[in-house]
């Protein structure tokens, strides 16, 4: 198995690699912004691989178990690992999803590196502007990352990406969708009631904005849960046109059809 290179790990290599005939080997110099980040995916002082979503990552004990609250069980309440540590495994309904979508095991895969440049950042806020203020936010990547940090009792990270997604994600019609999603895969009861409250109460705009995506994620909710949605009279809608195109959108959905593309009869 080879594990992927890091950037960090590929700059290091650069520095250290064999100069070309006739030329000398460039002195290794202090980096100008010398901080813990530097030290990230450099496996010259790392002490732990963290294996993640078939992916593993150089990492250092003291720096993890400082961020996580998981880590520090494993690393210094414990016996502490000798060389490797997993990290916990995921909720059976996301465990699914990722085994049946590459594309979602990538976004797992995304959101442990973003963890590691949180905790390699001295848990800084600023860290993570790239991902949270970015002009296209990658909801199922935040997702992921929250999902992530909430499992490693990541403190910091967790209310950091709890205010992100009360402020952002449950105020836009397709956000709350998501994270509606989201909260059933991890079975957070308290963020699915406030997810669905949310698109209840702009649920209009959903039906007239929602791409195949975004059905796909709403037509993945359970029965009770979809009957429950589209009977209550609280739902902000323009007209009954909306809640019928919603319910023709989910049964497309939710209905197997056969090689022919005929639906087939309920069993």
């Amino acid at each position: 198995h080879k594990t992927p290179m890091s950037a960090d790990q590929g700059a290091d290599e650069d520095n250290n690699a064999a100069p070309a005939e006739g030329q000398e080997k460039p002195t290794p110099k202090v980096p100008e912004d010398l901080s813990l980040s530097v030290f990230k995916g450099n496996d010259k002082f790392s002490d732990l691989t963290l294996k993640a979503f078939d992916a593993e990552h150089k990492t250092h004990k003291v720096v993890i178990a400082s961020a996580s609250a998981y880590f520090y069980e494993q690393l210094v309440l414990s016996d502490g690992a000798e060389g490797e540590l997993s990290i916990p495994e995921t909720p059976s309904r996301v465990t699914e999803r990722l085994q049946a979508s590459p594309a979602s095991k990538k976004k797992y895969q995304a959101a442990v590196d973003h963890f590691l440049t949180f905790a390699y950042s001295n848990q800084s806020a600023e860290s993570l502007s790239d991902l949270l203020d970015a002009q296209d936010t990658d909801q199922e990547l935040i997702l992921a990352l929250s999902g992530i940090s909430s499992q490693l009792g990541a403190a910091k990270l967790t209310a950091q990406l709890s205010t992100y997604i009360n402020e952002r994600l449950l105020c836009a019609a397709t956000g709350s969708v998501y994270v509606l999603n989201h909260a059933w895969q991890y079975g957070n009861e308290a963020l699915q009631t406030r997810a669905l409250d949310a698109l209840k109460s702009q649920f209009g705009v959903f039906v007239h904005q929602a791409g195949w995506r975004d059905w796909d994620a709403l037509a993945e909710m359970p029965a009770e849960v979809l009957t429950g949605l589209l009977k209550d009279t609280s739902l902000a809608v323009k007209d009954e046109g909306d809640i019928f195109k919603a319910v023709s959108a989910i049964l497309m959905r939710r209905t197997p059809y056969d090689d022919e593309g005929t639906a087939a009869a309920p069993s």
